[in-house]
């Protein structure tokens, strides 16, 4: 197989933990970090997914079925001389797409919206090459409804992204800056968004990561996903389709850390 395999030694495989109905692999480094490669199907694997953490003190290791949990298959090893499960908690790995029944041909923005009209399902704003905003509501399995316009006059608008509620009226709220303008808040009000306030005296930086960001195409603040109180960021290398996520820390970033590929077949993302 393609690839080196020399930094591991132990490799076991079967289980299918993206959920695309092909067997992954499972490896272990000399120094008990653990590793899923994810299998393309034609004999090739990809790059190595992780580290998994708390499993440094498992002398053995297997992947097995759905033992805990959700449908993700979870590891088995062995502690002392004790059998133990390494629950598999499918936080923020990358599964297989999730069609989301909606059509975004005409958008040059993607915005994770959050949950705008607050019914407990996340939301996607996009924004279209004519400047218009369209609000696509989501159910919360990963399908979209039908778009709804809410704004208009957007193309100008650099920068614009999901901020959450920034001004205290439990609605999500998105930020950016006009042509020629200063950085401004756009209110959400559940259906829709209200006129652009300027916020004085303030900026918008991506604080830690890389000071030369030509490598990637995207570079998406995105929530907490490791719920660790820090911003973190996705972004894509554009020549490989590869997917990184640079996780926020006390003291800026943490090094980028592989989360799939195949992303080089997408246009615009939020």
């Amino acid at each position: 197989m393609a690839g080196s395999w020399s930094a591991y030694n132990r490799i076991t495989g079967g289980a299918d933990f993206n959920g695309d109905g092909r067997g992954d692999l499972v490896a272990r480094t000399a120094k008990g970090k653990v590793y899923i490669h994810l299998a393309h199907g034609d004999g090739s694997f990809s790059l190595p997914i992780g580290p998994a953490a708390n499993v440094r003190a498992l002398r053995s290791l297997t992947s097995a079925g759905t033992l805990v949990g959700d449908a993700a298959p979870d590891p088995v090893g062995v502690k002392g001389n004790s059998p133990v499960v390494v629950p598999n908690k499918g936080t923020f790995e990358l599964g297989a797409p999730i069609d989301t029944g909606a059509d975004s041909a005409d958008a040059n923005l993607i915005i994770n919206a959050g949950d705008w009209d607050r019914d407990g399902a996340g939301d996607v704003i996009a924004r279209g090459t004519d400047g218009g905003l369209w609000l696509y509501r989501g159910n919360g399995a990963g399908q979209l409804a039908a778009p709804i316009q809410i704004g208009t006059g957007f193309n100008g608008v650099d920068g614009l992204t999901a901020v959450g509620d920034v001004t205290g009226d439990g609605f999500p709220d998105l930020l950016g800056t006009p042509s020629g303008g200063a950085l401004t808040v756009y209110a959400g009000t559940g259906t829709g968004i209200a006129a652009g306030r300027t916020v004085a005296g303030r900026t918008v930086a991506r604080t830690g990561l890389p000071a030369d960001l030509t490598p990637f195409d995207w570079v998406i603040q995105v929530s907490d996903i490791k719920a660790n109180g820090a911003g973190d960021y996705l972004v894509r290398q554009p020549s490989t389709g590869y997917l990184y996520l640079y996780a926020g820390t006390k003291a800026g970033v943490a090094p980028p850390r592989f989360l799939g590929e195949g992303l080089g077949a997408y246009n615009p993302a939020g």
